[in-house]
């Protein structure tokens, strides 16, 4: 059967069972036209005669034509169904696309708030109620130190030590690990633990750092609500933000000040060094992107 042929009749079927959007059958035409286009110029016309070298060779072409990662993946996922459609249907005997890696698709650089953004963040919950304290102290605590949701959860009343200016917590695996904490960070979980704490402590065997308004251990949901609380008084798109972001941010402002990857991994608590360098990528964005705005060389038409 042509190619043209077998690409019409997988079409024809993914419309009859209804498994895909308009969109997509209109996104999956004209990436199965590209295959065509590109068998055609290597003398290949039916669909039985495709071979893997061929698809492998398909997916370079793609690259070098200088589609996106996303795109690249969208386009050999059609190809991968077509062919596997056409064996279900038993017009080709074999699937050419088995064995032929997909591309990854790249990873999301993570959302990181400017240092404007975080100043405003930190400040909005203010002092004017122990929740407010609370929240004060939370979310300068999670910028300072970069911990996680559950790191920041899992806190006890003896895990920070004041004197030292250090924190200790329980991370990923029960790994425990020890984090600096900077000066304001500590201050204002002193305001929180001498003074606001104690009048939200209804059980006063309760361990937990940070408690609830019924004197409970806080939870991730209660964490999530106060960034959030803070966020619209601070007037960030809430689009950007999520108690993660503290963390990215934490990460991103580390690196941009000149702090090495190696000592960032030990302070986020990341088993890879790999996963740190993720930052990385997220200050080359930002060194770029300052370039681009404000070196005269940069701009268009600056000669």
């Amino acid at each position: 059967m042509h190619v043209d042929d077998a690409t019409q009749l997988f079409l024809d079927a993914l419309a009859a069972e209804g498994s895909a959007a308009d969109n997509t059958l209109q996104a999956y035409g004209r990436d199965l036209a590209l295959l065509a286009e590109f068998l055609e110029a290597h003398g290949i016309d039916r669909a039985d005669a495709v071979t893997r070298d061929h698809i492998t060779f398909f997916a370079s072409w793609l690259t070098t034509r200088g589609d996106a990662a996303t795109t690249l993946a969208r386009r050999m996922a059609a190809v991968r169904r077509l062919f596997r459609h056409l064996v279900n249907e038993g017009i080709t005997p074999s699937d050419p696309t088995e064995r032929v890696p997909l591309p990854r698709r790249p990873k999301a650089l993570p959302k990181v708030l400017s240092l404007d953004e975080i100043k405003a963040l930190l400040a909005a919950p203010g002092a004017a109620s122990g929740l407010a304290v609370r929240d004060t102290a939370l979310l300068t605590l999670m910028y300072s130190t970069g911990l996680r949701v559950s790191e920041v959860c899992g806190l006890d009343l003896g895990d920070l030590d004041a004197a030292s200016g250090f924190l200790r917590c329980m991370g990923k695996g029960g790994k425990e690990r020890m984090v600096p904490v900077g000066r304001v960070a500590l201050e204002r979980c002193a305001s929180w633990l001498g003074g606001a704490r104690p009048s939200l402590a209804t059980n006063p065997s309760e361990a937990a750092m940070f408690i609830s308004r019924r004197g409970g251990r806080l939870s991730r949901s209660g964490v999530f609500r106060a960034v959030k609380r803070a966020g619209v008084q601070a007037e960030i798109d809430p689009r950007r933000l999520s108690p993660h972001t503290l963390r990215h941010s934490f990460a991103t402002h580390l690196l941009e000040g000149g702090a090495g990857l190696r000592e960032i991994q030990e302070m986020l608590g990341h088993a890879s060094i790999a996963t740190t360098e993720l930052y990385a990528h997220v200050t080359t964005s930002f060194l770029r992107e300052q370039h681009g705005m404000f070196h005269p060389r940069a701009k268009s038409g600056s000669g």
